[in-house]
């Protein structure tokens, strides 16, 4: 759209000048936006599903030989993976909530 144009197009967003041209600024499309969508997804079920699942999985890894292959696991090294374990569950945890939008019930849950 060329400067001094009088036609916008205002449900897109706000408009921007950058000189010659004005640049289409979309609103609350940013990445903060859809981040925290995603987060929406998952906020409820931090208590019930990540954090116990967190918990099992760091047991898990102190158990040494009974469920893994490290027979002298160090407690100070898999206590640092807890982040990666967390974000390992909360994707997983992620996938099934996006995948149950696509169910039949969900569509009667949500209405």
């Amino acid at each position: 759209m060329l400067k001094g144009s009088n036609s916008e197009v205002r449900s897109a967003g706000a408009v921007e000048d950058t000189g010659l041209v004005k640049e289409m600024v979309p609103q609350s499309k940013t990445i903060a936006f859809h981040l925290y969508t995603i987060w929406l997804f998952t906020s409820s079920d931090i208590k019930s599903v990540i954090i116990p699942e967190t918990a099992l999985g760091i047991a898990s890894a102190l158990s040494g030989n009974l469920l893994t292959t490290n027979a002298a696991p160090n407690l100070s090294e898999v206590l640092a993976r807890t982040p990666q374990i967390m974000l390992w569950n909360w994707l997983n945890l992620l996938l099934f909530d996006v995948n149950n939008q696509f169910q039949a019930d969900s569509v009667l849950e949500d209405s």
